[in-house]
This record gives structure tokens, C-alpha cells and sequence, in this order.
């Protein structure tokens, strides 16, 4: 794709049908709330966001009934109604839109897929270049130089099947723009759309290749063989154009597109993250693109209590931390390792928080950076550490093996977070996850620090200081 401005047009029951069917439907906040379609049409508008970095976007919805309807009675009658299930994600659905201020356009009589035909015409006036994200290949047919669709994948949930015009004629043969003649002929059984009887697929193909238009088929149905085909083509005539008028997508609605209103990433942040607190979505956060806002709503009060730790480095600062360890009523314990290994794992350092706002680190084993000899941390730390009646820990099982065997043995835990929240039940029992959820925290990443595959290096070769913030 080339350096013009770009615009997203989503289908939104687009991509909340794939998420919800894409996904287990036992995702759920701890709260028991179905959050499996929420969750996926979040996951794939935020890849979209970040993998094409439009500069513009917008979502449609279907809004009851449409023309179409009214032409055919048994338009998509034979479908479903919404399961229970994903109807009571839809008011969240709503709410993620809502928090990421992208616009919703809707029309009544009008199906989204017109809307967003309606909208790529306007966008190509303006000479963007329109990305159309949903789940039916309906919308292929405004596939030109101007809109390119993009699919989500046939096997896995979160990969993407991107179509230009090639990539069309490549999976039908034949033109963007034939598809709803395609459809006149072999019909949609999705939407209920009926074609002509007897004609498949290959048929079909044949036919849109040999002329260039359905007017054109029926201007020289003689010539069309074999006779089976010739005689089920000339027999509904009216049948083939209705199927093409109800295949194809209007691109006329009477909506307009204001680009100023559609700006990416022109929301508040922090509201955005105190619903996907809400939700859960702590994995989902680091994905939020950056605010173009300049102002946004204060942080929570609690999130602003969240301490810079200390770099501890010398006998004078850790005389200090042993003293605030023993004054104080109780600490955090949590510590660093070059694995995940707790009997192979050699110690990097240790953090260690003496109030909601006194947070230390005593780096012991980092290749480039100046650290504490483990022997004089020992001196220091070990007897206030083993001496404390409450000391709190996540994974604690992990921490004390650890320590044990560094020299810092006999550590009472008296409360552990991770136990804590399993015996609660809580679905995501990961430090990351609840200082998110329960604090509005957002922890760095262990892969933002060490990397991933061939290039992951170990705790012990991260610079100090991002270690210890």
C-alpha cells in the first residue's frame, strides 16, 4: 500500500459474529460476564489499528429491516435470531466503540454493507485509500484501485486474508464487480439469496467469463451450452436479476462522510483503560495506540500511589532498607532470576516494598551494571528479611525456593496474592493481570524487557534501571 491517507470502514456484526464464534464462549470476567465476543472484536479492531495504522476510521451496524426485505420476503429469513449468549456482549461491544470515539454510521432501510459501500465511494472521491475490515465476502465486490477488503483468516482466529483485485480474480475468476452477477446465478444461501436452480459454481464461472454482463447472457441465451444450463437460465429471468439487485451492494445511502469526526486514536485513554479494567483486558491494553489528545481524565487516585523503586547499591543504603525493613509493619517481597526454573535459576535481585510508597531493588547479578555483592546483601538483608512476621508475596513457592538458596533462608510468607486470587476464583491470577484489574496498573511486559525467540536475552543482561522500574 502506498503512502496515501488511509480509512477503515469495520463491519460491526461483521466482526462481532466471527469473534463470538471464534472464541471459546467460556471467556468471562470474574464476575461470571461473557466477555468472548467483547474480547475478540476488541482483539481485531486494535490489530487492525496497529498493523495498518489507518488515519481514519469508522463503524457501521445493520439497524432492523432493510429494502431488501421488502422486495424478498424471505431475505436472510431462514437465519437464526442473535444468540442470548452474544446479544448481552453487544451493549459492551457498544461501549468499546464508544470509549475509543470511533463514530458509528447506520442507516434505517440500509444494510451496513451499503453504508460502508456508500462511505468507500465518498472516501475515494477524497482520494483515500479505503481498508473495508468484516467478516462477509460480500463486500469484496467494491474491491477497486481505490478499497481493499480484508477477511479474517479461514483456519484461525486473529489471522487476516487481505484482497486486492488480484486477490479476487485469484479465489472467483473473475472481476470485483461480477460478484453479485455470480451471486444472481448460484445464489447466496446466507443471506437466503436463491440464483438460478441448477447452476453451480463452475457453471457460474463459465458463464461470467463467456459475457460480460447478465444482460448480456440473456441477449444470447441461444448461445449458451449445455442445454440444461441454457434452458435454467432462460426459465428465471426474473428470478437471476432479482438475486442480483438483492446481491448487490448500494452505494448511494443518504449518509455523508466527515472525516473530522473519524480521526484515529482521538479518544481519552484513560477511560478506555477503565473499561477494559472492567473487562478484564489486561492483555489488550498494551495494544491501545497512543491518544492524539493532549488532555485526557487524571489517572485513578490509586494508580498515582504506585512507587519508584530505589536502587539499593551500596552498605549505607542497605543498612537503611534493613532498618526500614524491621520498622516496618509489613513488606512485599518479589525477586528477579535469569530463568523459570527456581532450583536452576541463578538470583538477579531483589524488590522489596516497605510501604504503598517505599519500594527498593538490590540488584545482585547484572552483566553490565554495578551491583551488591551477594555476601554483603546477605550481611544486611537475610536476618530483617527471615525475622519479619508479614512478609506478602506473589508465587511466593517460586520466591522462597529461590532465596533459600542464595543464602536467604527461613522466610515466613504470611499472605501470597496468587493464592489469594485463586481460592477467589479470579480468572487471571498473573501479578500483571491483577495490578491491571484491581489497580489500574500497567506492568511492563517481561517480553517488553527480554525479548522474544532468538533474540531473548535473560533478567541479568536488562539494564538496571528498566529492571527496576
Amino acid at each position: 500500500m502506498n503512502g496515501r491517507k488511509r480509512i477503515v470502514l469495520v463491519d460491526g456484526y461483521g466482526l462481532a459474529f466471527r469473534a463470538f464464534y471464534g472464541l471459546p464462549q467460556t471467556l468471562s470476567t470474574t464476575q461470571g460476564e461473557p466477555t468472548n465476543a467483547t474480547f475478540g472484536f476488541t482483539s481485531m479492531l486494535l490489530d487492525v489499528l496497529r498493523v495498518h495504522r489507518p488515519d481514519y476510521i469508522v463503524i457501521s451496524f445493520d439497524v432492523g429491516k432493510t429494502f431488501r426485505h421488502e422486495q424478498f420476503e424471505d431475505y436472510k429469513a431462514h437465519r437464526a435470531p442473535m444468540p442470548e449468549e452474544m446479544q448481552v456482549q453487544m451493549g459492551r461491544i457498544r461501549e468499546v466503540i464508544d470509549a475509543l470515539n470511533i463514530p458509528v454510521y447506520e442507516a434505517h432501510g440500509f444494510e451496513a454493507d451499503d453504508v460502508i459501500g456508500t462511505l468507500s465511494r465518498q472516501a475515494s472521491a477524497l482520494g483515500l485509500l479505503t481498508l473495508v475490515v468484516t467478516g462477509d465476502s460480500d463486500l469484496l465486490q467494491l474491491v477497486d484501485e481505490n478499497v481493499i477488503v480484508i477477511l479474517p483468516g479461514a483456519q484461525r482466529f486473529g489471522e487476516y486474508r487481505v484482497y486486492d483485485v488480484d486477490a479476487v480474480i485469484a479465489r472467483y475468476g473473475f472481476e470485483p464487480e461480477r460478484i453479485p452477477e455470480y451471486k444472481a446465478l448460484v445464489g447466496d444461501k446466507s443471506d437466503n439469496i436463491p440464483g438460478v436452480p441448477g447452476i453451480g459454481e463452475k457453471t457460474a464461472k463459465a458463464l461470467i467469463q463467456q459475457f460480460p454482463s447478465l444482460e448480456a447472457m440473456y441477449e444470447h441465451v441461444d448461445e449458451i451450452t449445455p442445454t440444461r444450463a441454457r434452458n435454467a437460465i432462460a426459465d428465471n429471468r426474473e428470478v437471476a436479476f432479482q438475486s442480483r439487485e438483492l446481491a448487490t451492494v448500494v452505494r448511494d445511502v443518504p449518509v455523508l462522510l466527515e472525516l473530522e469526526r473519524c480521526v484515529v486514536a482521538d479518544y481519552d485513554r484513560e477511560k478506555a483503560l477503565a473499561l477494559f479494567r472492567t473487562l478484564e483486558f489486561r492483555h489488550l491494553a498494551s495494544r491501545l495506540p497512543d491518544s492524539v489528545r493532549e488532555e485526557v481524565t487524571p489517572p485513578p487516585a490509586e494508580a498515582s500511589q504506585q512507587a519508584v523503586p530505589e536502587l539499593v547499591l551500596d552498605d549505607a543504603a542497605l543498612r537503611s532498607l534493613a532498618e526500614e525493613i524491621a520498622a516496618a509493619p509489613m513488606i512485599a517481597l518479589d525477586v528477579e532470576t535469569d530463568g523459570t526454573h527456581p532450583v536452576m535459576s541463578n538470583l538477579v535481585g531483589i524488590a522489596i516494598a516497605t510501604a504503598p510508597d517505599r519500594a527498593f531493588y538490590v540488584p545482585v547479578r547484572h552483566a553490565s551494571d554495578p551491583v551488591v555483592d551477594i555476601t554483603v546483601a546477605q550481611r544486611f538483608l537475610a536476618e530483617p528479611l527471615r525475622s519479619h512476621p508479614k512478609v506478602v508475596t506473589h508465587h511466593g513457592k517460586f520466591d522462597l525456593a529461590v532465596l533459600d538458596r542464595h543464602g536467604f533462608d527461613g522466610i515466613t510468607i504470611e499472605f501470597d496474592t496468587m493464592l489469594a486470587a485463586y481460592l477467589l476464583g479470579v480468572n487471571s491470577i498473573g501479578l500483571k493481570d491483577l495490578a491491571f484489574n484491581r489497580l489500574g496498573w500497567e506492568m511492563t511486559s517481561i517480553t517488553d524487557l527480554i525479548g522474544t525467540g532468538r533474540s531473548q536475552i535473560t533478567m541479568d543482561h536488562v539494564p538496571l534501571d528498566d529492571v527496576a522500574n
